[in-house]
């Protein structure tokens, strides 16, 4: 046994070599993060501010801060903190969305911390109905208030999204119609050909087929192949990638 767990990466004084398991099943992963939650891991609350704490080696915190960024779209950075590395994400929000993939079909957990995870879930939903509560107050004193002409443009700009004028219409346009009409300039950083791609053309094609046959959630597919959530969705929904069957 002591050999098998060598193997796995479970070596003798760990605290400073430990490393991310990367042969796990990506349906799985959520298991092991949680596992290592449990034991390295904090959920905390200051002032209504939720956080969530990880620590362990520098391998370890960037592995799983990447899974958190994916899931979040947030921008945290892992900190050195004596001889060991730290990582921390605050946000009702955030955190909400990290701990329910974290708990996702869970049935075994220290029940200390899964204790804070209930309470985190009364909190958001107490916190939903407070914007719910304010929006319907400012809706209650904004009626029958009258606008200036310039407060109603900005509030319009502010629902719809500012608008082109006709002429920049045009000339997005005519570059688009260049672009598509020239194989080179198509071609030239899209696709397999970008220099900054983190995708193949062979990839996308695996991605929009577990999808689409097998079901497989757009997050862990995000997770799977290192990248956002919305860079998963724009794929599926062909808004990037078009030309790849």
């Amino acid at each position: 046994m002591k050999h098998d767990l060598i193997s796995l990466g479970c070596v003798p004084l760990k605290t400073y070599k430990a490393t991310f398991l990367r042969d796990i099943d990506h349906d799985l992963i959520h298991h092991y993060v949680r596992g290592y939650f449990d034991g390295d891991g904090c959920l905390s609350t200051t002032r209504n501010t939720w956080r969530i704490d990880i620590v362990g080696t520098k391998d370890i915190c960037d592995y799983i801060l990447s899974i958190f960024k994916n899931l979040t779209g947030s921008t945290v950075k892992v900190t050195p903190k004596g001889n060991c590395y730290y990582c921390s994400i605050s946000g009702i929000n955030y955190v909400k969305t990290i701990m329910d993939w974290i708990y996702a079909d869970a049935s075994v957990y220290l029940e200390r911390k899964y204790g804070k995870y209930l309470e985190l879930q009364k909190a958001f939903i107490l916190a939903e109905e407070r914007k719910m509560r304010l929006w319907c107050e400012l809706s209650k004193s904004m009626t029958g208030r009258k606008l200036t002409t310039t407060t109603k443009e900005k509030l319009s700009i502010a629902h719809r999204g500012k608008k082109k004028s006709l002429e920049h219409k045009q000339k997005i346009r005519a570059s688009n119609k260049i672009r598509l009409e020239n194989p080179k300039l198509r071609k030239l950083r899209s696709g397999d050909n970008s220099p900054v791609s983190k995708l193949t053309s062979e990839k996308v094609k695996a991605i929009r087929e577990e999808f689409l046959h097998y079901k497989t959630p757009q997050k862990q597919l995000a997770i799977k192949n290192g990248v956002s959530y919305s860079t998963i969705k724009d794929i599926i929904r062909r808004r990037t990638w078009k030309y790849e069957e």
